[in-house]
């Protein structure tokens, strides 16, 4: 970032306050680059926007190594400030997913559409430990197969 220690130690006096605003400024650029793709023209609304979404999310754990991932839940469980920004972020995704399969699939009641934005959520967040970047799980099923396939099964779920 260019800075010094002493300039870092300045704005953030501890480590808690540096991986806090950090997760903030992270859980913020998450949010507006959702919020963006779902506002962009390029996607259909429903199934195409929610397929570009997960899609998306997949991709990014391509680049995010699964160890950050980890280390940075571990963080968000163990500070209730972090904590509630995960979960407050993760609630608003839900809803997005919601909107989502609301569109694609009018006739399902609300109760039904909430159950499979909370099973989009959790099949994401799964995908961190067998589909992010550092996982030996997939064996040798490449990346790209490996995500379309993910994609794919987690749409259906949603919609289908």
């Amino acid at each position: 970032a260019g800075l010094t220690q002493a300039a870092l130690r300045h704005y953030f006096p501890t480590r808690h306050d540096l991986l806090t605003a950090f997760f903030l400024s992270a859980t913020t650029w998450f949010h507006d680059e959702v919020e963006s793709m779902l506002e962009s023209p390029a996607a259909a609304p429903g199934r195409e926007q929610l397929e570009r979404c997960v899609a998306w999310h997949l991709e990014y754990m391509e680049q995010v190594d699964a160890v950050v991932w980890l280390e940075s839940s571990a963080f968000w469980l163990r500070n209730p400030d972090a904590h509630r920004l995960r979960d407050n972020f993760y609630t608003w995704l839900t809803g997005r997913y919601a909107t989502l399969i609301r569109q694609a699939c009018p006739h399902l009641p609300a109760a039904e559409v909430e159950r499979r934005a909370l099973a989009v959520l959790t099949m994401v967040l799964g995908c961190w430990i067998t589909h992010g970047r550092g996982s030996a799980v997939a064996g040798n099923i490449p990346t790209r197969e490996r995500r379309e396939y993910l994609v794919g099964r987690i749409i259906h779920i949603a919609t289908g």
